[in-house]
């Protein structure tokens, strides 16, 4: 049973990601335990053991490795060739691409966002609830996170960004493009501005 919902679980995780960027998505076989729902399971990503199936996904969607784009001629049915693009201008900021329940976590849902950060950009001081994954499609941005050093990211790298953590990114020269995954509490806000609480 694991494996086959994993299995429609990549799947449509694969299918969104193509929609949202306009490449194609490939991943590698990931790997369960029966108790996989529970706060302390674990899961095997090619062979490495990750603590928790949240962490498990996120790491499915973000690592770089298991990426691989292909042009839309390489597919061979319709259908493949429409979900290469959505055919839309994105606008500067979070733009929300899936909100959803996790029907294994009864107050938990996800949030899925293409993320466009202008040169020089930024967004405000903020947190969420929630664990957030990033993985850079394009361009840089610094990622500026209270009480750590500054971090250039560019495009290829991932970042995990715990509960809580204050953060505010910045678009880099070029400006940043990011798929940001996000695990969230239902009822709670999306995203807190700091200044907002002071």
């Amino acid at each position: 049973m694991g494996r086959l919902f994993l299995g429609a679980l990549q799947l449509n995780v694969k299918l969104l990601l193509q929609f949202a960027t306009g490449k194609s998505f490939f991943f590698y076989p990931l790997a369960i335990s029966p108790n996989a729902w529970e706060k302390n399971s674990m899961a095997t990503i090619r062979g490495k053991v990750c603590a928790g199936f949240a962490l498990a996904i996120a790491s499915v969607l973000t690592q770089q490795a298991l990426v691989k784009a292909h042009p839309p001629e390489h597919f061979s049915h319709p259908s493949e060739i429409a979900q290469q693009s959505t055919g839309v201008d994105l606008p500067p900021g979070p733009n929300t691409m899936l909100r959803a329940p996790v029907s294994m976590a009864e107050n938990l849902e996800v949030i899925i966002s293409d993320v466009i950060i202008p040169p020089g950009g930024s967004l405000p001081l903020h947190y969420h609830p929630g664990e957030e994954f990033i993985y850079l499609l394009e361009g840089s941005v610094i990622h500026i996170e209270t009480g750590k050093p500054n971090q250039i990211l560019v495009a290829g790298d991932t970042y995990v960004i715990p509960p809580y953590a204050q953060h505010a990114p910045q678009g880099g020269p070029e400006g940043g493009r990011a798929i940001v995954f996000r695990v969230h509490v239902k009822g709670e806000p999306e995203r807190i501005l700091v200044e907002s609480e002071e």
